[in-house]
Order: C-alpha cells, then structure tokens, then sequence
C-alpha cells in the first residue's frame, strides 16, 4: 500500500518550524538545507522540492515572522489610548518577547531582511487610521506613539532581558509591557495638553 503523502502546506510549515527551531537552538550558522531535512526527518531533496533553495527557504520565514509580528503588534496597537489598554496589550507584549522571536527577528535583520510585511500593504497606516478615529488624540501624536511602540517592542524580542539583566531589573514588576504602556499614554496625554503662550 503506498504512503500517504503529507499536505504541501503542512510540510512547509513543519520544515520552516524546523528552520526556527535550529535557529534558536544552535544559531544562525546551523540553519542549512541538510539540517532542516535532518531535523524534520526528510531528505535533502525533499527539503528542495518544498523550497528552491535556501534563499527561497529564508524568503518564507521572514515573510511568515513579518506576519505573525504584525498580527500581534495589529492587536497590540489597536487597544493604545483605551482605557483598559495595559490589560489588553500585556498578552500580545508577551508573546512579542519570546526568546525564539528575538532569535528569528535578530537572523533575519542579519540577513537584510526587514522583519515587516511589503511596505504597500500599509498595515500601520492602517491602525493608525483606526486610531484616530477612535481616540481623542491628534494624528501626529499617534504615528509618534505607534512608532514608539514598534521600535520598543522589537528591542524588547531583540535584546529586552538582556539589557534588564546588566540593570539589575529581572522579574521587576510592573512587568515591561505595563511600563511601556503607561510611558505612551503619558505621552498621548501630555500631547493633549494645550500649550501655554507666554
């Protein structure tokens, strides 16, 4: 009886999950075609037939980490300047810093690659957009706090517990996540204030 074949898609996945894996356990250098077959229990060619290469390999990863990134950060910016916002942002902040995201984020930056969607896709025009339209704030404040928040979080994937580390700050509560927040509501407020001529 001949073997099922696996679904294209789902092997795909499951040898870019391998990709991520090596990446995180044994560092950049370990991410070859034949360690990603070994690792998912295929052969070489097998790798090949899913993926023309190891550029078209790493051409997938980034475009899978730059949509994962920026469906957290899309949930995470969508709550900035709501009430509740460091309730509903501490999950996706969480998740942002996983050590494994930092690790791909960090490989694929070393590769040249941004870790982001095609810039004309305009996802954070987008939630700028809804910003604006749900918050009292003005458009310039919200780009300001959208692209505080990005620059902030990648950081944090990147090099967050290391940088808390040299400081003496692990484990510090408020966790980042909250502190970060309450710096771009602070930030959000102080730009609502009307400026006093003199």
């Amino acid at each position: 009886m001949a073997r099922p074949k696996s679904d294209p898609e789902v092997m795909r996945q499951r040898i870019l999950d391998a990709a991520e894996q090596l990446i995180v356990e044994h560092g950049a250098k370990a991410v070859t075609l034949r360690q990603i077959a070994k690792k998912v229990g295929v052969s070489h060619p097998a790798v090949l037939y899913y993926f023309d290469g190891l550029p078209a390999l790493i051409e997938a990863l980034q475009q899978r980490t730059a949509r994962a990134l920026r469906t957290t950060l899309l949930s995470q910016l969508s709550d900035v300047g709501a009430p509740g916002v460091r309730t509903s942002v501490a999950g996706a902040m969480e998740e942002l810093a996983q050590p494994q995201k930092g690790a791909v984020l960090a490989w694929l930056i070393a590769e040249g690659r941004m870790p982001f969607p095609a810039a004309e896709e305009r996802g954070l025009r987008a939630v700028v957009d809804r910003l604006v339209q749900a918050t009292p704030h003005e458009r310039a404040s919200i780009e300001s706090a959208v692209e505080l928040v990005v620059l902030a979080s990648i950081g944090e994937a990147l090099v967050g517990p290391a940088v808390r580390a040299r400081l003496a700050r692990e484990g510090e509560v408020p966790a980042w996540s909250e502190r970060l927040m309450a710096i771009v509501t602070s930030y959000l407020a102080s730009q609502d204030e009307p400026t006093s001529s003199t």
